[in-house]
C-alpha cells in the first residue's frame, strides 16, 4: 500500500500543489478588494448580516451552544496534552 501511495504522490504535478493555494489566496484578496474590506470597518460590515442571521436562528439553542463551547475548549486542551505525550513522554 505504501508503494501505491508513493507512486500516486510522484504522479502529482508539483505545479498543482502551488497553484491551488495561490488561487484560493488570490480569490480571497479579490473578494476583499471588491467589498472594500481591508479595513476593520469593512471586514466587520461584510460579516454583520450573516452573524445576525445565524444568531437569530441558533439563539434558541443555548444549551447546545454551551456544549459546543465546552467541546471546543476540551479539544484545544487535549491537542496540547497530545503534544506533551508525543514529544515529552518522560514528563509523564
Amino acid at each position: 500500500m505504501n508503494e501505491g501511495v508513493i507512486v500516486n504522490f510522484n504522479n502529482i504535478n508539483s505545479r498543482l500543489l502551488l497553484l491551488f493555494p495561490c488561487f484560493i489566496i488570490l480569490a480571497l484578496v479579490l473578494f476583499f478588494l471588491i467589498n472594500n474590506s481591508f479595513s476593520v470597518e469593512g471586514y466587520v460590515a461584510i460579516q454583520k448580516d450573516l452573524f445576525y442571521n445565524l444568531n437569530h436562528y441558533f439563539g434558541k439553542y443555548e444549551k447546545t451552544a454551551f456544549n459546543l463551547t465546552q467541546l471546543g475548549d476540551a479539544s484545544i486542551f487535549l491537542s496540547f496534552i497530545i503534544l506533551l505525550v508525543i514529544y515529552a513522554p518522560k514528563f509523564w
